[in-house]
């Protein structure tokens, strides 16, 4: 009894030492890109012409990634098979994403953050799991918790960065023993966050959430349509990658980015606006906080975002699912009567859930940014996003489509 007590102390202090580390370099790096993605946010809202930037900004990515020696897409998923014992995670990743995720946003990419803080996170696990010779199981919770630092330093949302590597890396079944490494790493992340002054990001619905029945049904109704909205958009993704792919003057990466830079900037000429540009995080509030969104801004962002991702600019799809779910939750909220702020918040819930294929960080996500009070919608919302999505996600080598419907 001795000697196991002694062997779980040993297990519990090695990974507290890891957490507090992720939580310091990962939280550290991650608030420098959040505050940096800020700041080129407002130089581009401030500067219109800096839109026209974007598809020489395009070509500075790729010739960085081919300076770096990583000519081939290195993204989350990579992050996500060293997560589950797969292969290294180069640092100089961590530095490339930081940097390239930056210039995106300058050029007005329809792009997020989460990929960011995933690759910044998984590569400093990944090297501190290198610096300190440790390999295997132990390993794979090093990089997990190096990406809840970095998400919940970017996001705000602590709860949600515990649970979230755990779930993407899953692959259908949650390493719980990666959850006290995570923990500390994401709160030690959050504290570095609101050390440098950073805002919660937190929307405030202008409508009663107190629970009945017959928005409950509309509720739900909402989410099963933004289920179908998130498998659209997987599909997108999925056939402007294959697209590409099958072109053959698409394989040269230098032309792919700049015909791709230039086709987002003739869509935000086309469109009059720049609301699908960049991150869209005040769209979100827009949609939330006041329900006046037009009815076909889901389908706009699904398109600039694929574009965006698939010719090779950098930054990740979670801010941009979260607006396509917010918008498409605000337009099928007033066809089955539903208010469309209430809408547009389980719709964001949904869409997430559907998406990423991370049913319980949705919830905790919508949890963080929406209050608890709105619990009894979001549950319902977060798995009806997640059941009816199907068996498509954005994430690559993520299987769960069985487990949804079959019990193992």
């Amino acid at each position: 009894m001795t000697e196991k007590i002694k062997r779980i102390s040993k297990t519990l202090g090695l990974r507290t030492v890891f957490g507090l580390l992720c939580g310091s370099l990962a939280g550290t790096v991650g608030i420098a890109l959040y505050w940096s993605i800020h700041l080129l946010q407002q130089v581009r809202l401030a500067h219109g012409w800096t839109i026209f930037l974007l598809p020489a900004i395009g070509l500075l990515i790729v010739a960085l990634y081919r300076g770096a020696k990583m000519p081939k897409d290195r993204s989350t998923n990579l992050v996500l098979q060293a997560a589950r014992g797969g292969k290294d995670v180069p640092l100089r990743q961590g530095a490339l994403i930081f940097l390239t995720t930056a210039l995106s946003h300058l050029g007005g990419a329809s792009v997020g953050r989460e990929g960011a803080a995933v690759q910044i996170g998984g590569s400093i696990g990944d090297w501190l799991s290198r610096l300190f010779r440790v390999d295997g199981k132990e390993r794979r919770l090093i990089v997990m918790s190096g990406v809840s630092a970095a998400f919940s330093a970017v996001f705000g949302t602590p709860l949600t960065a515990v649970i979230f590597p755990m779930e993407i890396a899953a692959a259908g079944k949650l390493s719980f023993a990666a959850f006290w490494s995570c923990a500390i790493a994401s709160a030690v992340g959050y504290t570095v966050r609101c050390f440098t002054g950073a805002h919660a990001e937190v929307f405030h619905l202008p409508v009663d959430t107190a629970f009945a029945l017959r928005p409950l049904i509309r509720v739900i109704a909402v989410a099963a349509g933004c289920a179908l909205v998130s498998r659209l958009f997987c599909l997108v993704m999925k056939w402007v990658g294959d697209s590409r792919d099958r072109l053959s003057f698409m394989k040269n990466t230098y032309l792919r980015v700049a015909i791709g830079g230039t086709v987002v900037l003739v869509l935000t000429l086309i469109v009059g606006t720049r609301d699908y540009n960049g991150a869209g995080m005040e769209v979100i509030a827009r949609a939330i906080e006041h329900g006046e969104v037009v009815w076909y801004a889901f389908l706009w962002k699904i398109l600039f975002t694929a574009v965006s991702l698939k010719s090779g600019y950098k930054g990740g799809e979670v801010v941009p699912t979260l607006f396509i779910g917010a918008t498409a939750g605000c337009a099928i909220a007033t066809l089955v009567g539903c208010s469309p702020s209430l809408g547009a918040a389980v719709g964001m819930v949904a869409l997430f859930a559907g998406a990423t294929d991370c049913p319980f960080s949705a919830l905790l996500l919508g949890w963080e940014l929406l209050g608890g009070g709105l619990g009894w919608y979001l549950l319902p919302a977060a798995v009806v996003g997640w059941f009816f999505s199907g068996d498509i996600s954005l994430y690559k080598k993520h299987p769960s489509f069985l487990c949804r419907y079959r019990p193992k």
